[in-house]
């Protein structure tokens, strides 16, 4: 289990105290049942997460020949949303297909495996950076005692076919996508696809008659708030 903090937050430091992480834990309704099991260490904390991104080749044209960036060597995500194997293992894949068909032109064998990275992987990787963003956003608002604005508005209309970039973390679909899945079957699934890196968000939202599906699903809903303390509650917790 893992609580995430800013790293500017440097009351919330005192988390990394066993009876402040446990109170913390315990103070959550649908996390305090995980503290039943056994611990296997003592609370480790880790600083210097980050999302990261290379690229080998610039304006068309590989830097170097002879080495193919998997991977982390390729983009880094830091492990909040867990995805960071299976963008390795769907990076593996596209790597040996590459190779398969390239080995034998160094030239070729760069540029292609570029391509394949920019179109499988960093699409992943920036939707990454923008859920952190956000979130971070969120963190920061949380810290200074200001309203915590989740996703833009849930009721807002989406047209059809919304193009890349209207369904990121801020926009009202991805807003609609978070109240409607806890109502709507197709919907849930479609945000499971999300979370399994099946389909991207605007790949979602581009389907025929999805986004009015999910206009529709999440009126006059509202966002499930997760039950836990307030940060003042928190703040008073701390021993």
């Amino acid at each position: 289990m893992t609580i995430f903090i800013s790293s500017h937050d440097q009351a919330l430091k005192e988390l990394r105290r066993e009876s402040n992480w446990t109170g913390l834990v315990s103070a959550c309704p649908l996390h305090a049942h995980l503290l039943n099991g056994e611990p296997v260490s003592e609370i480790l904390a880790m600083s210097g997460i980050v999302d990261r991104r290379r690229r080998m080749v610039l304006d068309g044209t590989p830097v170097a020949t002879g080495i193919l960036p998997v991977g982390d060597a390729l983009c880094c995500t830091n492990p909040s949303l867990g995805r960071g194997m299976t963008m390795g293992l769907m990076h593996a894949a596209g790597t040996a297909e590459v190779i398969r068909d390239h080995l034998g032109d160094p030239l070729a064998l760069a540029t292609e495996h570029d391509r394949m990275s920019q179109d499988r992987i960093v699409p992943w990787y920036r939707h990454t950076v923008e859920l952190d963003r956000a979130r971070k956003r969120e963190i920061d608002a949380s810290m200074a005692g200001e309203p915590v604005a989740r996703g833009g508005q849930a009721n807002a209309a989406v047209p059809e076919g919304a193009p890349p970039g209207g369904a990121g973390p801020d926009s009202p679909a991805w807003a609609q996508l978070q109240v409607a899945m806890l109502y709507d079957a197709e919907v849930f699934r479609a945000f499971l696809e999300i979370i399994s890196l099946l389909a991207l968000p605007e790949e979602i939202m581009a389907r025929p008659g999805f986004a009015e599906h999910l206009a529709k699903s999440a009126a006059g809903r509202e966002a499930f708030a997760i039950p836990g303390p307030s940060r003042e509650d928190l703040l008073r917790s701390l021993t």
